[in-house]
């Protein structure tokens, strides 16, 4: 699911079918006093504003991939978290939908976002710049642990 992303070259997948990685599955009941998937996109939308390395950080499913316009995809908690150090906050994000497997292990949620401009300067080399407003929609997939806690799987900005 990468919801039209363009990446710069082919995505390599292997062979076959590959399982996700999950060793934490979540296997307890699911009724009204599950958290909310809902209010993890919350809670997430809004740490955003502030640092996506931070609001990310503990919320990074094993295997998580990040899906971004014009790039590879992101692979994995490491990469992805050297990754995220280098991201811009978010200026605004906005839950949408969210709905919830019935085994309740796993979900999906969409929303809005937008991105700040921010004037960059590279290091001794000309004039700083501008980077323009990005706006659009997210999706991401959930899965959720043993402990109830919600994982971001897949993150996607389109």
């Amino acid at each position: 699911m990468d919801v039209g992303v363009n990446t710069p070259n082919p995505v390599p997948f292997p062979e076959g079918f590959t399982r996700a990685p999950h060793k934490t599955r979540f296997t307890g009941d699911y009724d009204d006093t599950t958290p909310p998937l809902s209010t993890a996109d919350e809670v997430l939308n809004s740490a955003l504003k502030t640092s996506a390395l931070r609001a990310y950080r503990s919320r990074l499913a094993d295997g998580v991939r990040f899906h971004r316009q014009n790039q590879m995809p992101i692979v994995g908690v490491q990469p992805a978290t050297k990754w995220l150090a280098s991201q811009r906050s978010v200026s605004s994000a906005d839950s949408k939908f969210s709905e919830v497997a019935r085994s309740g292990d796993l979900g999906y949620t969409w929303g809005t976002y937008s991105i700040a401009p921010r004037t960059i300067t590279a290091r001794g080399r000309g004039e700083p710049q501008t980077l323009n407003v990005e706006a659009g929609f997210y999706v991401r997939v959930w899965v959720r642990e043993r402990n109830g806690q919600w994982k971001v799987a897949l993150d996607v900005l389109q």
